[in-house]
């Protein structure tokens, strides 16, 4: 069996930080990623890539998106080499001081690691707002409903010259070449162009080129202590192969110091299916879940264009701080889903009036009545619409109230959650929304899941919250596993609750923190 100083079960924000840390501590250091690499240029762009874009190895997906659905909630997650990095709206926001009341840890405790994580990751600001049109209606909103917009740090590498070559001081793993941000709105489908700073591309290349063995389509299952550290067992995906887990050859490996970085469903979902080999693990296991307060809306209706299709997903955000805590940002969409909007409005008798107009100019042409013969004009008109340029995505998240409890039935995860206990919360965040849409000139439509009182979360936390005890939590502040010495959980599950703003920096700072502690 082999064996190695650290094993790394996920590749996302918190385990890249401590495979990192780890291997340039001198300890030898392997990374178990369920998922295979995504490299630029391989993310999905037609209705056929898309359809083979999902994880699903029974059915010989393998993609980036992972899709959970539980009664009232259903989650988005990624599952690739980088983890969440890869889909993720590349915005790193520090925690507020006054959201960490009643965690075992304050914001002065993650302040140096929130310096640090910032300088290796890689962070600007979005150079380009006064002159792109939804930052500038964004900001306008914002001032008539008495508030400011800011511009966050991006983990974006931009450049005076989009789509500039990034000389690179460390080669990525992939081995392709990068390119500074095109804008062109694509960052949550994956970034085709090596733009963002995902971990592939920083942390987690530094850490092979220091000699980290990483190793892809590999999902952990079993966890158990042994000779004072920890077996793993897991099994390999063949890729575009269709295959079972159970139905694969188990492989074990070994290791001095193990961390869990799998997120807070795969994390707790891990520790849930070993509570047998772990029978200390705490009653907290599979407490505190929330969706860190996600809400999608939509401006529609407006008499402005707002351009969602050019710049980063997301540029600029308001800060609530009244009687519930949340952000509002603005949030654009890639030009293919901007000539998907713009095909459903060809079914309007607009269209039909413009189609019937060209048609019958071309005939008259056809039959030598008039002699018009430039038709590029008549024809622009048939393309004409407004549809996919005055409609603009507003994404919240805030402070939900983390009362969900995972479980499993029949070894598969399920999920006690409702809406209920944070609908004071989701009250003030849909009217804050529905002002910024009229101060736009339309009006808010929310998310066809609303309709089915269910909300979507692509920011899923807690299940292995940490706490001051064994009766509290999972995990204490520095990420050890209470009672197993030696076992470390690293990722989103050990936030107690809501981070408020948008969790990956925090889990990145909360990386470094356990990687610091071991």
């Amino acid at each position: 069996m082999e064996t190695f100083d650290v094993i790394v079960i996920g590749s996302g924000f918190g385990g890249s930080v401590v495979a990192l840390r780890s291997v340039e501590a001198g300890k030898s250091t392997l990374v178990l990623e369920r998922g295979k690499a995504h490299p630029p240029g391989s993310f999905p762009r037609t209705p056929r890539e898309f359809q083979q874009a999902f994880w699903d190895p029974s059915a010989g997906l393998h993609g980036v998106y992972n899709f959970w659905s539980f009664p009232g909630i259903d989650v988005l997650v990624a599952s690739g080499l980088g983890g969440g990095s890869l889909l993720y709206a590349n915005v790193l926001l520090r925690m507020a001081p006054e959201d960490f009341a009643g965690w075992p840890l304050s914001y002065a405790d993650l302040e140096p690691h929130y310096a640090e994580v910032e300088r290796i990751i890689g962070v600007q600001r979005y150079p380009f707002a006064a002159s792109t049109v939804k930052s500038l209606a964004f900001a306008d909103a914002a001032q008539a409903c008495g508030r400011a917009a800011i511009n966050p740090p991006l983990a974006v590498s931009f450049d005076a010259v989009p789509g500039k070559p990034i000389a690179a001081a460390t080669p990525n793993l992939h081995g392709r070449p990068r390119y500074a941000c095109r804008l062109c709105g694509e960052c949550d489908v994956g970034c085709n162009y090596g733009s963002k700073n995902t971990m592939d591309l920083t942390l987690l290349s530094c850490a092979q080129a220091l000699g980290a063995e990483i190793r892809t389509l590999s999902r952990a299952l079993a966890i158990r202590p042994e000779r004072g550290g920890y077996r793993v067992e897991y099994v390999q995906y063949a890729p575009a192969a269709a295959a079972r887990a159970r139905d694969l050859p188990r492989r074990s490996v070994w290791c001095k110091q193990l961390v869990l970085a799998a997120g807070a469903l795969g994390s707790t979902h891990l520790l849930l299916a070993n509570r047998a080999n772990l029978p200390g693990l705490s009653p907290a296991l599979g407490r505190n879940f929330c969706g860190n307060g996600d809400l999608l809306g939509f401006v529609r209706g407006a008499q402005q264009d707002f351009a969602p299709a050019f710049g980063p997903v997301i540029t600029s955000g308001i800060q609530y701080r009244d009687c519930e805590k949340f952000w509002i940002q603005e949030a654009g969409f890639p030009h293919f889903l901007a000539w998907l909007l713009h095909g459903s409005s060809l079914t309007s008798p607009s269209f039909y009036g413009r189609l019937l107009n060209f048609k019958r100019r071309y005939l008259m042409r056809r039959f030598h009545w008039g002699s018009r013969s430039d038709f590029s004009a008549a024809f622009a008109k048939v393309l004409a619409g407004d549809v996919s340029e005055r409609i603009l995505p507003l994404l919240g998240m805030g402070a939900d109230v983390p009362d969900g409890v995972f479980s499993l039935r029949d070894g598969r995860l399920q999920l006690d959650w409702s809406e209920k206990s944070s609908r004071k919360y989701f009250r003030a965040l849909v009217a804050s929304m529905q002002e910024l849409a009229h101060a736009m000139g339309g009006k808010l439509m929310r998310s066809p899941l609303t309709m089915l009182r269910k909300v979507i979360t692509v920011h899923p936390l807690g299940g292995c919250p940490m706490g001051t005890s064994a009766e509290s939590g999972v995990v204490d502040s520095f990420g050890r596993v209470v009672g197993y010495p030696g076992l470390y959980v690293a990722d989103g599950s050990v936030l107690p609750g809501p981070a408020v703003a948008n969790p990956a920096l925090t889990i990145a700072a909360l990386g470094e923190r356990v990687a610091r502690g071991m």
